[in-house]
């Protein structure tokens, strides 16, 4: 998995720090957390505080590890359960927020930003991390951004996504190991999941598009 650029300046530590991209492992805490402007049908994402964030991956990515957690204590039946819990989650809800990037169709799972790799910030940015940081406060992100990029700050979005197609069919076929009495296929599939999870940059004025109908990403 690809992790996040290092915020190399402290204040952008601090003006960013809550936009930053959450990690599998905190996904718990936002497990019910759905987007709540979510498009229903493909739209442009014009700027960052238009991402909509998926509940469903979130959720899926918490029901992994619950599941990974309970084979590694020998409890395959409640792994079991939860995977037959986890395979329901997903439905038509799933295309509103679904991106599409090079690697294919993707669930959001969180997003944030990031001085761009090769940028180092100055003294000279220094006001204008003070002002975003009161804007961040403030959670106006656009501002955020249109404040840094307007004092030369090399800004990229970055979004950590779950792909779609290969999470299904991971789910699916840890479940029928499971069924079988293949705990180390079952093993594999579920880490195969968690590790799938990658972090894509992105220019601020250059989001990827959200909202695909199902029909179009079951094709791939």
């Amino acid at each position: 998995m690809k992790t996040a650029n290092t915020f190399v300046a402290t204040g952008l530590v601090a003006i960013l720090g809550s936009a930053g991209l959450a990690s599998a492992a905190s996904a718990e805490a936002a497990a019910n957390t759905a987007p709540t402007t979510a498009p229903t049908v493909k739209q442009e994402v014009i700027t960052a505080s238009d991402i909509a964030v998926s509940g469903t991956a979130r959720n899926v990515l918490t029901g992994v590890q619950y599941a990974r957690a309970a084979i590694d204590q020998g409890q395959t039946d409640v792994a079991k359960k939860i995977l037959a819990q986890v395979n329901g989650l997903f439905g038509d809800q799933d295309g509103t927020v679904m991106m599409k990037t090079d690697d294919g169709f993707s669930l959001p799972v969180d997003t944030g930003l990031s001085v761009a790799e090769g940028f180092t910030p100055t003294k000279d940015h220094e006001a204008a991390f003070a002002t975003a940081q009161t804007l961040m406060a403030n959670g106006n992100i656009d501002q955020v951004v249109t404040t840094l990029t307007d004092a030369g700050v090399d800004l990229v979005a970055e979004i950590a996504l779950l792909p779609y197609t290969p999470t299904v069919n991971s789910l699916t076929q840890a479940a029928a190991d499971l069924d079988a009495g293949q705990v180390d296929q079952a093993t594999a599939s579920l880490d195969a999941i968690l590790a799938s999870v990658h972090v894509a940059s992105f220019a601020t004025d250059a989001l990827p598009a959200q909202g695909y109908a199902m029909s179009e990403i079951q094709q791939g």
